[in-house]
C-alpha cells in the first residue's frame, strides 16, 4: 500500500473494495443460513409445525405455496398476523399438512 513511503490512494481503495466484497459475501452466507426454517416441533394439539422466518419480499401466499399450506391455514395458525404487513425477521408458524 505504501509507494515511496506514502500511501497510494488507488491501492488503498482496491484493498477496501476487496474487503467490502468479502464482507458482503460473509453477510449473505450468514443471512441465508439464519433464514432456514426451524426444526419441526409439536404444537399443542400434537401435530408437527415448522417456523418460517420472513425474508424480504415474502408474502403469506408465497410462503403457503412453499410449504403446501393454504392462506387460510396460515392465518388460523398465526392469529393476529396482518397478511399485508409482514416484517423481515418475523416468525410465522407453518401448520402441518394432512
Amino acid at each position: 500500500i505504501l509507494v515511496n513511503d506514502a500511501p497510494s490512494v488507488s491501492r488503498v481503495k482496491r484493498v477496501e473494495d476487496q474487503i467490502a466484497v468479502r464482507l458482503a459475501t460473509f453477510r449473505r452466507d450468514a443471512t441465508a443460513a439464519s433464514t432456514a426454517t426451524a426444526p419441526e416441533r409439536t404444537a399443542g394439539n400434537g401435530s408437527l409445525v415448522h417456523v418460517h422466518e420472513v425474508r424480504r419480499g415474502d408474502t403469506l401466499t408465497a410462503i403457503g405455496r412453499r410449504y403446501g399450506v393454504t392462506l387460510r391455514a396460515l392465518l388460523s395458525a398465526n392469529p393476529g398476523i396482518n397478511a399485508r404487513r409482514l416484517l423481515v425477521g418475523q416468525r410465522i408458524r407453518i401448520p402441518a399438512t394432512t
